[in-house]
């Protein structure tokens, strides 16, 4: 099992590996979820801090392949300092996240051939497995057309083509 926290065992995870997908977090004002040391400093920066280390040393190892990246991050993190950010950033998840986006941008400027930083809202829905996590307790689940409004009635239809 491989952990963003100890760097010793990442290296066989990332054998072989051309490109990442890095969703990991933890919940922005301290709970339960925090214990181990799962704090944001530990999971959103020096966790992605030690994932791009590891993974550049296996890249080396293996001759150099292209690598390409995608972080999941979180909305606020430029307006960390602004109203309602600032509340969110009370215990110190968007500075960690900025870190963390920061170390990326560092590996694209060295090693990484691209990557791509994503900075969604709230996820909401299933599967409820984080029981430290009020959205889990309460079972958080609206409609996708309820983000970009308060109520859940429809507006305008907005389809994605594939």
């Amino acid at each position: 099992t491989a952990d963003t926290k100890e760097p010793e065992t990442l290296a066989a995870a990332l054998e072989g590996v051309s490109g990442l997908i890095v969703c990991t977090g933890t919940t922005a004002f301290p709970t339960l979820a925090w214990r181990g040391g799962n704090t944001p400093d530990a999971v959103d920066h020096l966790g992605i801090v030690n994932l791009l280390e590891a993974w550049n040393a296996a890249r080396s190892a293996e001759g150099g392949r292209a690598k390409r990246l995608v972080l999941m991050s979180s909305i606020g993190v430029e307006r960390r300092k602004d109203f309602p950010f600032v509340v969110l950033n009370a215990a110190g998840v968007l500075d960690a996240k900025a870190k963390g986006e920061a170390a990326v941008r560092a590996a694209s400027e060295d090693w990484l051939e691209s990557y791509a930083i994503v900075r969604p809202g709230q996820l909401i829905g299933g599967p409820y497995d984080n029981n430290y996590y009020l959205g889990t307790i309460a079972k958080l689940d609206r409609p996708a057309r309820s983000v970009l409004q308060w109520d859940d009635t429809p507006r305008q239809a907005v389809s994605i083509a594939p």
